[in-house]
């Protein structure tokens, strides 16, 4: 049991972008992608979870073309894919 008694989703480090080539970053808003995971955090923390999956789609989604989004919720790190 996690201390204040919010379990997983209590106070977590910032996500953060792992850089790949400044092409495929100009692909993508990181400040927008960055909004989707804070809020798809806040939904998990609700337990909404059809929320938190559409935000979690669109992230994905936020490069647009054949490139998509990787991310690792344990690390708390994203970069595109």
């Amino acid at each position: 049991r996690c201390p204040g008694g919010e379990g997983r989703w209590g106070k977590q480090k910032p996500w953060t972008q792992i850089p790949t080539t400044a092409e495929s970053d100009a692909m993508v808003d990181a400040d927008y992608v960055m909004d989707l995971l804070e809020k798809r955090d806040r939904a998990r923390k609700r337990k909404d979870f059809r929320v938190a999956d559409d935000l979690l789609q669109k992230a994905h989604d936020a490069p647009g073309g054949t490139l998509g989004l990787r991310i690792h919720d344990e690390s708390r790190t994203w970069r595109i894919w």
